[in-house]
């Protein structure tokens, strides 16, 4: 079979070295959402479910981990929209890889998390401590935390980090460069929320580059984040 090819890049930044032809995750049949960018300002969801979303504006295309990439300067977002595909509470895996840079709460991916009714959705973020934060509230006023896990780790700027949270039904661990980080106990609940690459609901926009989103709708085994780090780039 001939190597598909991609269109040249218009992009300030370097071309990057080579991109992607197959990559193993999008095949895996548990993998819900597998967004990365192959063109300027255009990302595609590969888990074939179609949920690649609308940017609220033009982005900044650059070399990623995985070919080209975006920078989120603080007021762009990727909108999801709702779609049951990627509603996952009993079981599921967050993959992001992330670099980033300035300070505040940044969101990284959510599903609600904003005002009023929406204030008990997730979201998966970089927290003002500059460490890596999985929360849910459980009701739609807020309430409390059913689930509220901070990494050890304290992430620097500029530098890329492979972030994954998985979670079996009651356990939630994070990974950060395929070691384990740290671990809390709680629970999510279903909810039919708007989903954000860059931000939640109610703002808390990302600066810097977020290179690949991945969700399975199931939990990793053990080996399977240090697996997923040291994947790097498919050619």
């Amino acid at each position: 079979m001939r190597p598909r090819r991609y269109p040249p890049l218009h992009t300030p930044y370097s071309k990057p070295l080579k991109q992607p032809h197959v990559l193993p995750f999008s095949l895996d049949p548990s993998c819900s959402l597998a967004l990365f960018s192959l063109r300027d300002n255009k990302w595609f969801d590969y888990s074939g479910n179609g949920n690649s979303g609308t940017f609220n504006s033009s982005v900044m295309l650059s070399s990623g981990r995985y070919g080209p990439t975006l920078y989120f300067t603080g007021s762009e977002w990727l909108a999801l929209g709702n779609d049951q595909s990627f509603n996952v509470f009993s079981a599921f895996t967050l993959v992001a890889w992330i670099n980033k840079n300035g300070s505040g709460h940044r969101v990284i991916l959510s599903r609600g998390r904003g005002p009023s009714s929406e204030a008990d959705g997730w979201e998966f973020s970089v927290d003002i401590d500059s460490k890596i934060r999985v929360s849910t509230h459980s009701s739609p006023s807020g309430g409390v935390y059913t689930f509220d896990l901070k990494s050890d780790a304290i992430l620097d700027d500029n530098i890329w980090y492979c972030i994954i949270f998985t979670f079996d039904g009651t356990t939630g661990i994070l990974y950060i460069n395929g070691v384990n980080d740290n671990s809390s106990t709680g629970y999510f609940t279903s909810n039919t929320y708007n989903g954000f690459v860059g931000r939640r609901l109610q703002g808390s926009y990302f600066t810097g580059f977020i290179d690949l989103v991945l969700i399975f709708n199931r939990a990793f085994k053990k080996d399977e984040p240090l697996r997923m780090h040291d994947l790097q780039r498919v050619y």
